[in-house]
C-alpha cells in the first residue's frame, strides 16, 4: 500500500496524470486485502504525515482513503483507526 502512496507522489511531481490515478485505483483495490492489518494503517499514516506542500497534492489519494473507510463502516470501531483519526483530524 505504501508503494501506492510513494508512487502517487512522484507521479504527481512529475505530472504523470494517468500513474496518478493508477496508483489510486491498485491503493482501492488493495486496501480490500489489507484493511485489518497494520500495512493499512502505516499507509494512511504515510499519506498524511507527509510535508504540507506534498499534503495538498494528496488530495485525491486522500480522499480515496476517506471514501474506503466510509464504506468500510466496521472499521471506526477498531480502536488504531480510532486512535489514528485523534492523531490526525
Amino acid at each position: 500500500l505504501i508503494t501506492y502512496i510513494r508512487i502517487f507522489a512522484i507521479a504527481d511531481k512529475y505530472s504523470i496524470y494517468p500513474l496518478k490515478s493508477l496508483s489510486v485505483a491498485k491503493f482501492e483495490a488493495a486496501a480490500y486485502y489489507f484493511e485489518k492489518t497494520n500495512y493499512f494503517i502505516k499507509a494512511v499514516q504515510e499519506v498524511y504525515n507527509l510535508d504540507n506542500d506534498v499534503l495538498d497534492n494528496m488530495r485525491e489519494m486522500r480522499n480515496s482513503i476517506v471514501k474506503f473507510i466510509y464504506k468500510q463502516q466496521y472499521l471506526l470501531y477498531k480502536d488504531h483507526i480510532k486512535q489514528l483519526m485523534l492523531d490526525k483530524p
